[in-house]
């Protein structure tokens, strides 16, 4: 065996090995995608889990926007189920213009879960921590993150369905408080 066979079969089992610890190691580095069974549609066809959805709601006396969909969320998942609709995309961007033209305001996220959720994050709590991954993917959407404040909430009532929370985000507008207010 050569030299060069010698080293490519090194780097093949490095592959490898390092695949499988990946896989085994780490937990929560793979973001789940959602079922192709799972979608709104056949959701909302079975009775009563339309309840269960908390839309895309944003108001602020005038300013409203809805959007009959939201970021959704694995049971104990920090992270936001990919890919989104087509319709939240042009929620946000909507959201975006409204902010861009009024920069005194602020949009707060809050994140709810439940005492049974497990929260595998650096965050107080897992509605913190899916708020802050929401505004993540705000600010990629080029929403400031001066103008967005991330809340977390315990909410007993939520229930999931096929392990999936639909929409444990809400949206609430205030302003910034400027320097004379503050004095």
């Amino acid at each position: 065996m050569t030299t060069k066979t010698s080293y490519l079969l090194g780097i093949f089992a490095a592959i490898v090995i390092g695949t499988l610890l990946y896989q085994k190691l780490c937990v929560g580095c793979i973001i789940p995608q959602k079922p192709m069974n799972s979608d709104k549609e056949s959701l909302l066809d079975s009775g009563p889990v339309k309840s269960l959805i908390s839309p895309f709601l944003v108001n602020d006396g005038t300013y409203t926007h809805e959007v009959n969909d939201n970021f959704d969320f694995y049971l104990s998942s920090p992270s936001f189920i990919m890919p989104i609709s087509d319709e939240l995309k042009d929620g946000i961007a909507n959201l975006k213009d409204y902010l861009d033209s009024n920069p005194e305001k602020i949009i707060a996220l809050t994140g709810v879960y439940t005492e049974n959720e497990e929260n595998n994050t650096p965050y107080a709590n897992l509605g913190l921590a899916r708020a802050n991954s929401v505004k993540n993917h705000l600010a990629l959407s080029g929403i400031s993150t001066t103008q967005i404040n991330t809340f977390g909430k315990l909410m007993q009532n939520l229930v999931a369905e096929q392990d999936v929370l639909s929409g444990p985000i809400l949206y609430a507008f205030s302003e910034m408080i400027s320097e004379q207010q503050q004095h």
